[in-house]
């Protein structure tokens, strides 16, 4: 029908045209043209060509790729292009932009990463100071949890006997006493320019470790306040737990992948609730890792407990925190459960669940007992 523009038509040669012109815009601005701009470019001015086509009355293509021509009233076709040039200004003005294939640029090229084999100096710092961490001795895993190297570190560094590739990523077991966590490493690339100039001697890699306290204390605390180490209970009733750290510049490690037991580690709080009977207090405010007659076992994730000395004073707040739990002895038999609460680092959180008993070397820092009368 006179007077009626094909949709089709219209939507291709507006929507090519906005994608080649974004595409010649952004090139205008930036002098700049990588792969898929000109992607861009072809195929908007193939989608505007096609439309173009449709538009003026050569159907019989349109038709021969599957088009049936529907058609619209000028009114529908101004609303289109009302559309098609607000998405275009937004486009522009706010700096959208399609993720780009990067191409090789000549200034790439000059900064081409490249990699190169050679020992690795180890580099320990206490991350809460900033020194060194007064270790001895490192261990290098691979992936595959072996032992690749042992290593003896003075004044916070070590340096591998061995050379080792770039990308290459292992695993460094720190130990300090009974306690031992693992940080993940990756070799880096090299500045081919920079290296043919003047090659490194070693792949530098700094640690940004902790020193684990030896000891934390915990007090559970009642409702009025007193610190309490049996209770009579026959409604459920709030305490609080207080777990402390004071070793100045001493923290939990973050949790971590031990290869050697294809497991995560943590740091947990560990509560333990046991009795002859069959029911046992249940402790709401920790999640339930383990269940069976006589013997639940809870838990809650530990934060790192940092205790950091102060550089104008010279000394340190020791480091609290306080975790809330409800006790409920409704429906337990009257009898006296036992309640003992631990401060673990390393756990395994899943042999807890699967057992019901902590790892075997999982390193108990603090722990206490409440008595529960019912």
């Amino acid at each position: 029908m006179k007077g009626e523009i094909s949709i089709p038509g219209v939507v291709m040669a507006l929507g090519g045209g906005l994608l080649a012109g974004l595409a010649i815009h952004n090139y205008m601005e930036t002098n700049d043209i990588e792969l898929i701009g000109i992607i861009e470019i072809i195929t908007g001015l193939l989608l505007f060509l096609w439309g173009a086509a449709i538009l003026l009355g050569h159907k019989r293509a349109a038709r021969k790729l599957g088009f049936r021509v529907a058609k619209v009233s000028a009114a529908t076709v101004l609303l289109l292009l009302i559309i098609f040039g607000l998405i275009g200004y937004t486009y522009w003005k706010g700096h959208l932009s399609i993720p780009k294939v990067p191409g090789v640029s000549e200034e790439e090229k000059v900064t081409e990463q490249i990699p190169l084999q050679l020992p690795i100096k180890l580099i320990v710092r206490n991350k809460l100071t900033g020194t060194s961490l007064n270790i001895s001795t490192l261990e290098l895993y691979n992936t595959k949890g072996y032992v690749v190297e042992t290593l003896t570190v003075s004044s916070g560094a070590t340096t591998t006997s061995g050379a080792y590739k770039s990308g290459e990523r292992f695993y460094v077991k720190i130990s300090d006493g009974s306690t031992f966590y693992f940080i993940q490493i990756a070799l880096p690339l090299y500045d081919a320019e920079v290296a043919k100039i003047k090659p490194p001697d070693f792949h530098v890699i700094g640690l940004d470790a902790v020193d684990v306290p030896s000891t934390i204390t915990l007090k559970v605390i009642d409702s009025t306040g007193n610190q309490v180490s049996s209770v009579n209970l026959i409604t459920p009733s709030p305490f609080t737990v207080l777990v402390t750290n004071s070793e100045p510049d001493t923290a939990l490690p973050d949790p971590f992948y031990n290869p050697t037991m294809k497991s995560w580690y943590y740091n947990y709080l560990v509560i333990e609730v046991t009795g002859s009977g069959s029911v046992l207090p249940r402790v709401s405010g920790a999640s339930t890792l383990f269940q069976t007659n006589g013997k639940a076992v809870y838990g809650i994730k530990l934060g790192s407990l940092a205790c950091v000395t102060d550089p104008r004073t010279g000394s340190a707040t020791p480091k609290t925190a306080s975790y809330g739990i409800t006790i409920d002895p409704t429906g337990v038999p009257s009898g006296s459960y036992t309640v003992k609460i631990t401060a673990y680092t390393d756990l395994d959180l899943n042999y807890v669940k699967n057992y019901g008993v902590v790892n075997t070397d999982a390193v108990a820092l603090g722990s206490t007992t409440l008595t529960v009368n019912v």
